[in-house]
C-alpha cells in the first residue's frame, strides 16, 4: 500500500580483527622486554663464565637440553619480534610454538651424535651441562624414541619433525609442499617420455634409411 512506509534493513558492517585490550596489550610490551633482556643476558653469560647468574640460568637450560642452549636467545628475540611486531593484532601461538620447540629439538638431533649408551636422567642433566648430550628433557626424549624405533628410526622421526616446524615457522602448507613434488614429478616423467619417444622416432627413421 502506498501509506506504508518500506522498511530497510540496515545491513551490520563487517567487523576487522578485535584490537586487543590494554592490560593484553601492557602484557605484551613486558614480554617483549623480558624476552629480549633475557636473550642478551644469556649470549652474554657464553663469554663470561664466571659471572655466576649467568651460568646458573645457562646451566638450568642445558641441563634440560643440553647444546640446544646455544639457539635459546635467537628464539626469544624471534618471538620478541612477534609480540612487537603484532602489539595490537591477533598473534599466531601455533607459529609461538615452533619456534620455541626449535631449541628443544636441536637438542634432541644433538643428542643423537653426542650420547653413547643409554644413561639414568640424572647422567643426562649432567652430561647435557657439559653440553655432551640433550640434556634431561631433549635427550630424555631423543631416549624414547631410540628405545622404541632404534636410533635410525629415531633420528628419521626427528629430521621429518624439524622439517614439519621449519615448514610451520615458514607458513608454507605441508600440502602445497607436496603437490608441487608431484608436479615437479610429473613434469620429469614428462619430459623422460618425450625424450623416449623422440630416441624411438630417431631409430625408426635410421631402419629406414
Amino acid at each position: 500500500m502506498a501509506g506504508k512506509k518500506k522498511k530497510t534493513e540496515k545491513r551490520a558492517a563487517p567487523q576487522g580483527p578485535v584490537a586487543p585490550s590494554a592490560s593484553s596489550r601492557r602484557w605484551r610490551e613486558a614480554s617483549v622486554i623480558l624476552l629480549a633482556l633475557l636473550a642478551v643476558l644469556m649470549t652474554v653469560g657464553f663469554f663470561a663464565p664466571n659471572a655466576a647468574v649467568l651460568k646458573a640460568v645457562n646451566g638450568a637450560v642445558a641441563w634440560l637440553i643440553g647444546p640446544g642452549l646455544y639457539v635459546v636467545p635467537a628464539a626469544l628475540l624471534v618471538v620478541a619480534g612477534h609480540l612487537l611486531l603484532r602489539l595490537n593484532r591477533k598473534l599466531r601461538p601455533f607459529w609461538v610454538a615452533a619456534v620455541s620447540s626449535v631449541p628443544v629439538l636441536t637438542g634432541a638431533l644433538a643428542h643423537l651424535f653426542l650420547a653413547g649408551e643409554p644413561v639414568s636422567a640424572a647422567e643426562l642433566g649432567a652430561e647435557g651441562m657439559l653440553l655432551h648430550s640433550g640434556g634431561i628433557l631433549a635427550g630424555g626424549f631423543t631416549q624414547l624414541l631410540i628405545r622404541a624405533f632404534s636410533k635410525v628410526g629415531a633420528g628419521i622421526l626427528l629430521f621429518l619433525l624439524a622439517l614439519l616446524v621449519v615448514l610451520a615457522i615458514l607458513r608454507i602448507p605441508l600440502s602445497k609442499l607436496m603437490n608441487k613434488a608431484s608436479d615437479e614429478m610429473e613434469r620429469t616423467g614428462t619430459r623422460a617420455a618425450e625424450k623416449h619417444s623422440a630416441r624411438q622416432a630417431e631409430r625408426a627413421e635410421r631402419r629406414r634409411l
